[in-house]
């Protein structure tokens, strides 16, 4: 055993030692002993600097780097599991009723597939081993996962973010390049843009597994930890040799080092070129993209209910209505050429004669149509649009035919040339209170209609800013303001809850997510609905 004198060598030393020869202190021969006991020295020093109160024979150290007490503990898992819950359950029954329901299936809902998948893999992968360091204050699961998780922690995260911007895009030209957006979105197509987005978001996350992270040379800490083997000295006997042989800011380095490679935390690279380049490439710039395009939405939105509030009364006014409606053939395909014919003439935008809605065509040979008042379109089928007349009593021709009645020479003309006829009348003539009735109601669907467009771009964009916003704030300042930690004396620090709301926060996206895009989707709702109650 080493024989210590409890002398300074060092006038950087403001503690006398020789006050701790007396006490009983136990301390294992491990690092986590050694790095207790420092750190016990550290606050000796610091209590006989604030005062001149002697320190208790037996002093309490924290044997675990944890900053919460265990009642914080049991609330923090239960919420956090609770977020889990909500991002796996949630997004698996995206991608279940995208796969399963044939109305889903569309090519559309590709993107929001694309999203679910990286929203559910954040919630299984990472999610469980964040909490898992969040709770503990350190990271267990050793160097190779650490360097894996947080690679595809950025990897998930960016790729949910890029599918987010994807998605805005693909509304954008579906409202603004609606022809020839749709007609070269084909499943070829989607397929590569969803690769493109995923591709991004790997070159992004794995430039530090190729090195492009800092490395700080710990040679010198490894050349003094050996010499406590080679002494054969105890836990305390190496850490009072070590209080006397380096100056204060030694004694404290060697401490920070100590702690990190025992209570090893797991973070994403913090060099200052990666810090910029991957805070740009995950969410400054798609942000940036996906305000402007949502801005750009609604105003086409909402320019687009005006103008057809615009034109629905131009046609009423001035083109007069068809009286009798003749459709000759399958009732859906003679409704979609009366329709392109009635829209050709009103001078109508093709956009509105392409929205047919409703069920399949029915098997119904020839149907005698009559029309109302409201310029909409419909037949037996279900099939139903704004810009053509609307269709509210189909009588089949053949019912007469069976029933042995004469046919009028309009139905008849109908089975002899099997094209649709169409009698119009002048339009009506109301009175001024007439006119004013129906402009108002048109009006105020136009309203409804505007309140809900910005409801939902609202939620997209609100939702999206304030869970992303503040961790990406925090992240970009980090070699600037990095964590506070005890000792710390830069100007500036960012406190380590505020940090770990922020990180949390953004992980909550992943929950949001897949309640903001299908929860106003009707066949979402009904899908789920059939899921659930299996």
């Amino acid at each position: 055993m080493l024989g210590l004198d409890y002398t300074y060598s060092s006038m950087d030393h403001l503690v006398d030692l020789s006050i701790l020869s007396g006490m009983k202190m136990e301390f294992p021969d491990t690092d986590v002993g050694l790095l207790n006991f420092v750190k016990f020295l550290s606050m000796a020093r610091d209590e006989a600097n604030s005062s001149s109160v002697v320190l208790e024979p037996i002093v309490q150290v924290p044997i675990l780097p944890s900053e919460y007490q265990t009642e914080d503990i049991v609330i923090l898992s239960i919420l956090a599991t609770a977020m889990m819950i909500l991002v796996i359950v949630g997004n698996m029954l995206v991608i279940i009723a995208i796969a399963t329901e044939s109305n889903l299936t569309n090519i559309q809902n590709w993107f929001i597939a694309s999203l679910a998948f990286a929203d559910l893999s954040l919630g299984l992968v990472i999610m469980p081993f964040s909490l898992a360091q969040e709770l503990l204050g350190y990271w267990t699961f050793g160097s190779f996962w650490c360097s894996m998780h947080a690679a595809l922690d950025v990897l998930l995260c960016t790729a949910s973010i890029m599918n987010l911007c994807l998605i805005s895009l693909d509304r954008y030209w579906s409202i603004t390049c609606a022809i020839d957006y749709l007609n070269t979105r084909t499943k070829p197509r989607v397929f590569m843009m969803i690769v493109v987005v995923w591709g991004i978001s790997a070159f992004i996350s794995i430039p530090p597994l190729l090195g492009w992270k800092q490395s700080p040379d710990l040679s010198w800490f490894h050349t003094i930890h050996s010499q406590k083997e080679a002494m054969n000295a105890s836990t305390t006997e190496f850490g009072m040799y070590l209080a006397n042989e380096m100056s204060l800011e030694e004694f404290d380095n060697f401490t920070k080092v100590l702690e990190d490679v025992v209570f090893p935390k797991c973070q994403v690279s913090d060099e200052v070129g990666y810090v910029m380049y991957s805070a740009l490439g995950s969410f400054y710039i798609p942000s940036c993209i996906m305000v402007f395009v949502y801005i750009k939405i609604y105003w086409a939105a909402r320019d687009r209910v005006r103008k057809n509030c615009k034109v629905g009364k131009e046609d009423e006014q001035l083109k007069g209505k068809p009286k009798r409606v003749l459709i000759g053939g399958s009732s859906a395909t003679g409704a979609r050429k009366l329709n392109r014919m009635h829209c050709k003439e009103n001078n109508v935008d093709n956009m509105n004669c392409n929205g047919w809605q409703g069920s399949s065509a029915s098997n119904s040979k020839d149907n005698l149509v009559d029309t109302n008042d409201d310029n909409s379109i419909s037949t037996s089928s279900g099939y139903q649009q704004t810009c053509g007349a609307d269709i509210i009593k189909p009588r089949n021709i053949f019912n007469k035919l069976r029933l042995g009645r004469r046919l009028s020479k309009d139905a008849r003309e109908i089975i002899d040339t099997g094209r649709p006829k169409i009698i119009w009348e002048p339009a009506a003539v109301t009175d001024d209170n007439g006119v004013a009735s129906i402009e108002k109601e048109k009006k105020r669907i136009a309203r409804q209609k505007e309140r809900r467009a910005t409801l939902i771009l609202g939620l997209i964009m609100g939702s999206f800013i304030a869970c992303w916003l503040p961790f990406f704030i925090l992240y970009l300042v980090g070699p600037l303001c990095p964590i506070c930690a005890p000792g710390f004396e830069g100007s500036c620090c960012v406190d380590g809850w505020v940090f770990s709301v922020a990180f949390w926060l953004g992980y909550s996206n992943s929950a949001l997510n897949p309640v903001i895009y299908t929860v106003f989707n009707k066949d979402f709702r009904q899908a789920f609905k059939k899921i659930l109650i299996k």
